[in-house]
Formats: structure tokens, sequence, C-alpha cells
């Protein structure tokens, strides 16, 4: 069996998902009046599968709980044939749901019938449309070729469901336009009866022969996609369109729509630029600016300093749109930040970032730097700077001279001092 485009639905919280599977297997079409010796047929199934193990959980194909008697199409080909790529899609499954009570909702478009299958045994529990229906429609109403069925509600007596009704392919038709339908389904009467709760028309009264989904919002209100060229409607609770929208042309379709609140959670960390200002640093303010495209559940952030090893929290403030600015009074060298959602979990830290200095800092720096660079002058150079020059003014005057320290003598009075002593004797 191998994997079928059209379903990939996650449920439990997207820990298991449900897709749909295909195979070939043959068969005698004695049910539907041709009786050959095989033919290839498309079997469709469906899987439940974990998203995290890949580990199947549940399998189910059609055949041969589903007859092939219930088929609304006919072979292309009139004879036998074991060529897969001709092989015969009597029931084309589109959409597979799951209910909590652990039973599933299939849908096939070539068989115009919505199956319940139980989730222990992989029997059919009921058949709602086509041939073999097991409910009554109330108002004499049907539907044909339909797609995206899903579960809405479901009690011990009644179930929910809602689904569009295509009422068309390229061959049939069974209605004038497409709708969607929300269907009420009351599996405790005797026989089971079949009403329709809701009914969105297509507003240009034209026919989805293809593909198709409708979703029930949490307003309540209802977004319908009717496929072709994006064509979408959403109704209101009054069950008027409040939007309507398609692209720009009809090269192109939309096998299905959804609206949903945008959550964006970038890959990528906050960025926080900090700057200092004041004339000097022992009087200065930090100002820091924080954002963080993209991210959607931000409700604060909470701002760090970082000295050596160690991390001071410097405060936190509420989101103020994009770009949120914080000030500090005080100079802090580095700083980073946390962003936090509604409930103060973190979503994400920032790098720690050097904060930028004014310039009449760092002039100060830079001349403070110069003047000690000229002044430096090793203690031992000055020392023999002050030997030469002594050594040298001893020579000069034919004496002797020392050094003078403080808190001495000086050598050069003492010599002057004999020298005087030997004129009076």
């Amino acid at each position: 069996m191998r994997l079928n485009f059209h379903e990939f639905n996650h449920i439990e919280n997207g820990r298991k998902m449900l897709v749909i599977t295909e195979g070939v297997k043959y068969l005698d079409l004695v049910e539907i009046g041709l009786p050959y010796k095989t033919y290839s047929v498309l079997v469709t199934g469906f899987q439940e599968v974990d998203s995290k193990t890949g580990k199947v959980l549940f399998e189910w194909d059609s055949v041969p709980r589903v007859s092939l008697g219930e088929t609304s199409l006919m072979p292309e080909r009139t004879g036998p044939t074991l060529d897969e790529s001709e092989a015969f899609d009597f029931m084309h499954m589109n959409s597979v749901d799951k209910n909590n009570d652990g039973d599933y909702l299939v849908s096939a478009r070539h068989t115009d019938t919505i199956y319940k299958v139980s989730g222990i045994t992989g029997e059919i529990i009921w058949r709602f449309g086509g041939k073999t229906s097991d409910f009554v429609h109330e108002g004499g109403f049907n539907f044909s070729k339909q797609h995206d069925a899903r579960f809405l509600e479901s009690n011990r007596t009644h179930t929910i469901i809602s689904f569009i009704n295509n009422a068309a392919s390229n061959v049939a038709q069974s209605a004038s336009y497409s709708s969607a339908l929300v269907i009420s389904l009351h599996t405790a009467a005797v026989p089971m009866t079949a009403t329709i709760l809701s009914q969105y028309d297509r507003p240009d009264r034209g026919l989805t022969r293809r593909m198709g989904n409708v979703q029930t919002l949490p307003s309540g209100s209802r977004l319908v996609n009717w496929s072709q060229g994006g064509y979408i409607t959403e109704y209101g609770l009054d069950g008027k369109p409040v939007l309507e929208a398609g692209f720009a042309t009809d090269r192109f379709a939309s096998y299905r729509v959804y609206k949903h609140e945008f959550v964006g959670r970038p890959s990528y960390p906050p960025t926080v630029r900090s700057f200092a200002y004041g004339r000097k640093q022992s009087a200065a303010t930090t100002a820091c600016y924080v954002s963080w495209n993209g991210a959607t559940e931000v409700a604060s952030w909470r701002f760090y300093s970082h000295e050596k090893d160690s991390e001071i929290s410097l405060g936190e403030v509420q989101r103020q749109g994009f770009e949120t600015e914080f000030m500090y009074d005080g100079y802090k060298k580095k700083v980073s930040v946390e962003a936090l959602d509604a409930k103060g979990v973190v979503l994400g830290r920032s790098n720690i970032e050097d904060t930028v200095r004014p310039g009449i800092w760092i002039k100060k720096d830079s001349v403070t730097e110069d003047i000690v660079a000229h002044i430096q002058v090793p203690v031992v150079l000055c020392f023999i700077l002050t030997f030469i020059l002594m050594a040298a003014l001893g020579f000069i005057t034919g004496g002797t001279l020392r050094p003078s320290w403080p808190g001495k003598r000086s050598g050069y009075k003492q010599l002057q001092h004999e020298e005087n002593t030997e004129e009076v004797i």
C-alpha cells in the first residue's frame, strides 16, 4: 500500500495523523455486472500513524467491507485488464476524520457515501448517502461527489457532521449548484434520520466539480472553499456571506483552505541594541531597544546586564509594538533580553550585546591614553638620564657631584661650602 495525497489530518494535538492509502488488487467485477476473470481495482483505505515514530496504530481497507456494487462509476475499459495504470477507482476516498469515541468518518467520492467506521473492529457502523444509505433524508435532500466530511459533535443519539456537497463531476450532476452542508444524524431513531441544520449555497450558483472543503471557525461562522480559481466564501452566524475572494485567474485551484490565527515563532533570536548617553559615565542612562520580527506571542520583555560571569535583572516591560524601549538609570556595558508570553513562559533569548557608548566618552578616553602614552618613560631610564646629567655637571665644575635626595643635604651645596672654607683659611 502507498500513501494517497488526498488526506493528511493531524489529530490529538498533532501527536497522530490520519492518511489515506491505496493499492491495486485484482478482482472480479461481477457485482457491477461485468464478470471478467480479473480486473485491476484501486483499493483505498486509511491509516492512523504516530507522528513521532511513524508506527501504524490502526489500518483499514475498503475491500471487502465496501462492495464494488456501491460505486456510481463504471470502468473506462470494457474488457479485463491487469494494468495498474488503468485500475478501476471504484471508491475514491478523499477524507478521514476521528471522533472522541475513537471511531472514524470516511468520505468516498465515487460511492457518494460517508461511512462511519468502528475504531475497534473496523466494521462499518453506518452509511450515509449513496445506493445503500442507512438514513432517511428528511426533506428529500441529496448529495453527491462530496468532500471533506468532518465530525462536529456526537453523543449517544446524534452525530453532527459537515461536508461540501459538490453535486457534480465531469460526467454527472445531482443539483443545480454546489453547497456546504451541516447535517444532524439521528442515530437512535428507527429508521435513522438525517436533517439539514445549515446549508451554504455557492454564491455564484456555480458547480465545484472537484476538491473543496468547509471549515467551522471558533466563532461559529464557516469558511467554504469552492476550489476552482481559489474561490472562497466566509459565512457569518446568520448564514450570509461576509467575505468572498479568489485568485485573479482560474488556472489554479485550492484543494483545501483554512483560516487560523497566525502564530509566528522565528527560528532566530530576538534582536537587542543598547546605547548609553550622558556627559559622563557616572551619571549615564542606558537605553535598550528590542524587537523580534515575526514573533506573535510576545507579551513582555525582561532585560539583563552582564558583568564578568554574573547576570543581573534590570527590569521587565510590556511589549509596546514591533519595537520596545527600555530605559535604565546607569551605565551597563553588556545587555541581553528574554521574550515572555502572557503566562510568563520564556519564548526566546537574545545574544549578549555590547552597549554603544557616547562619542564624547570615546574622545576623552582617547586623549587620556595619548597623554599617558607620551609621558610614560620607564623609571630606569629616568635614573640613567639623571646620572648622566649629574656626571656631566661634575666634570664641568671639576668636582664630584652626588645626587640629592629628599631629606638630605644637597651635594652641590656641600661642595661649595668646602671650597669657601679653604679660601678663608
